[in-house]
């Protein structure tokens, strides 16, 4: 990997890290998640900084291979990213549906379709 792209990606990191820092300080942004994201920002960046540490992960030689390694840990925090993602989504559908059967038995044991077709007519 030449300077040139170093720095390119430094830089790219660098502003999301300011970004990151900026939405956990106006509360946009939950700590653990930016903790998540700072540690994979420091996991990339020591790619950056040790290409040959890309060249050994893609299994290649040569600046590509620097290249290639780096998108591969790259790919591999992004599927990682996404199952997190969805593990908290399936987490949050879980708690939603249990508020909505306490709210269902608030509600004089009502069954929850006619609670939503009364919330629609009113």
């Amino acid at each position: 990997m030449d300077t040139r792209t170093q720095i390119i990606i430094t830089a790219t990191l660098v502003l999301v890290l300011v970004w990151l820092l900026r939405l956990v300080r106006f509360r946009q942004l939950r700590g653990k998640y930016a903790v998540y994201w700072i540690g994979t920002f420091f996991i990339l960046e020591i790619f950056v900084f040790w290409p040959k540490l890309g060249q050994w992960v893609s299994g290649d030689s040569g600046s590509v291979g620097s290249l290639i390694g780096f998108l591969l840990v790259l790919s591999g925090f992004s599927v990682l990213s996404l199952i997190h993602v969805a593990w908290e989504l399936s987490r949050l559908e879980e708690r939603g549906r249990i508020l909505a059967e306490i709210n269902a038995q608030d509600k004089g044991s009502r069954s929850l379709r006619e609670i939503e077709f009364d919330d629609k007519n009113n």
